[in-house]
């Protein structure tokens, strides 16, 4: 009966100190901010545009033409 109480006395002690309440420092957060660069301008010699606005995107090419517009596309191959 001695045995019992006592390992249920250390089951019970072991448990109080696990669950006690722990102190966690919040994980400090560093934000560096670069400088942007645009993109230079690239010209096509193969004629294709890409144009993207609210409204879709379109790319067109002399063999190509695609709209994409509400989430619908719309292909077309020319011959």
């Amino acid at each position: 009966m001695k045995n019992r109480l006592i390992m249920l006395t250390i089951l019970a002690t072991a448990t109080l100190f696990s669950c006690a309440k722990k102190e966690e420092k919040p994980a400090e957060v560093i934000v560096i901010e670069q400088p942007v660069e645009q993109p230079a301008p690239v010209e096509n010699t193969d004629g294709t545009t890409i144009e993207v606005d609210e409204n879709g995107l379109k790319v067109n090419s002399e063999k190509t033409s695609v709209d994409i517009k509400d989430g619908k596309a719309k292909v077309e191959v020319k011959n």
